[in-house]
C-alpha cells in the first residue's frame, strides 16, 4: 500500500485529512511531535487507570484532538513515521480507538504493560489521578 507523504507545514487539523501518511524522511520525530502539537494535537503518553505507558516517545506517539468548532475528534498515530489519521463524531469514539491502539501497543512487547488479570474497565479510558483506585495492590 502507498501512503501519501505529509507535510510538516500542514499536519492535518479537520475531518478532509484522513487515512495513512508517512512523515517526511528529513524530519526528525522530536521535530514532527513539535509540529504536531503546534497544530492542536495533544499526546497522549499514558493510558487506563494505572496511566500505563502508551507508545515509544518520539518514536510511537498518540494524539488527540478534540473539536472545537468542528463537530469531529481527530485520533493521530505516529508509529515510526507511519501516521493515521482518523476522525469521530463523538469524543466517546474517538477514546473508544484510543482504547483499541492501546490495547494493541501492550500486546506487543514493551516495557510498561498492565499487569495481567486486572477488569477491562481498567484498561480502558484516560488516565486520572483518581483512577488510581481502580488498580488493586
Amino acid at each position: 500500500m502507498s501512503h501519501q507523504q505529509i507535510e510538516v507545514v500542514s499536519i492535518p487539523t479537520t475531518p478532509n485529512a484522513r487515512g495513512q501518511f508517512t512523515r517526511p524522511p528529513d524530519i526528525r520525530p522530536g521535530e514532527f511531535h513539535t509540529a504536531v502539537t503546534a497544530a492542536g494535537w495533544l499526546p497522549i503518553p499514558v493510558w487506563g487507570a494505572g496511566g500505563w505507558g502508551l507508545g515509544s516517545w518520539p518514536h510511537t506517539v498518540v494524539y488527540l484532538r478534540q473539536a472545537v468548532e468542528v463537530i469531529h475528534h481527530g485520533v493521530f498515530v505516529d508509529a515510526d513515521g507511519l501516521v493515521s489519521i482518523d476522525w469521530y463524531p463523538s469524543l466517546e469514539d474517538a477514546v473508544h480507538r484510543i482504547d483499541q491502539v492501546a490495547a494493541e501497543w501492550w500486546s506487543s512487547p514493551s516495557q510498561h504493560t498492565p499487569p495481567p488479570g486486572l477488569p477491562a474497565t481498567a484498561l480502558t479510558g484516560p488516565w486520572g489521578p483518581r483512577r488510581a483506585a481502580e488498580v488493586p495492590e
